[in-house]
């Protein structure tokens, strides 16, 4: 049996008094999603295989990375009810593709850690809004209604977006998919603040 992070251990300890073999994982950061790649392939005997994936993860990565032109400030919230900020493979992402987290320093593993206030992202006053609320739709209208956030650069730019949980937040090489739209929206951004900055200069 396979199971995922603390939110899963009283089920593993369940299915291990039950006699069963139980591989449980804990992958936050990229890196450590391409060693549980490898753990796990090794577990049941596919090691060339998932030494193959994760290379191939690796490098599909490496081909999104972005740090060319302006670098848009990125508000990521992974849940609405507290605020909880971008997780720790997210965080990278988002710098990967050429963005700034603007709550990395709160990048801690459990969510909890990462748990904002509203005051603090009008104060940050982020170029795009990214939500991505796990395993439940974004509601895209009820985050332009909080108070106080009409101000935020982000909203009067119409750079709030929307991207499916299943993209980004469950650690796996499917979180590359993510990574592209990330990579899609930040791109989209940059061009539009050169064009914007061209057009402003004497």
């Amino acid at each position: 049996m396979l199971c995922f992070s603390d939110v899963q251990a009283e089920i593993a300890a369940q299915l291990i008094r039950l006699g069963c073999t139980v591989l449980v994982t804990n992958q936050r950061t990229l890196a450590e999603i391409a060693g549980t790649i490898r753990l796990i392939g090794g577990a049941i005997g596919r090691t060339s295989s998932a030494d193959a994936l994760a290379t191939e993860f690796l490098d599909a990565l490496a081909a999104l990375q972005d740090s060319t032109g302006p670098c848009p400030r990125v508000y990521f919230e992974e849940w609405p009810e507290p605020l909880i900020s971008a997780i720790g493979w997210v965080g990278e992402l988002i710098e990967l593709c050429g963005g700034i987290d603007i709550f990395a320093a709160r990048r801690g593993s459990a969510s909890r850690e990462r748990v904002v206030q509203p005051e603090e992202i009008i104060a940050a006053n982020p170029d795009i809004i990214i939500a991505s609320w796990c395993g439940r739709p974004v509601k895209l209208q009820a985050i332009r209604a909080r108070p106080g956030f009409s101000s935020i650069r982000a909203l009067q730019d119409h750079e709030l977006h929307a991207i499916p949980s299943e993209l980004l937040l469950q650690p796996g090489p499917g979180v590359l998919a993510g990574a592209r739209e990330l990579h899609r929206i930040f791109h989209a951004w940059r061009r539009r603040a050169c064009i914007t900055a061209a057009a402003h200069s004497p």
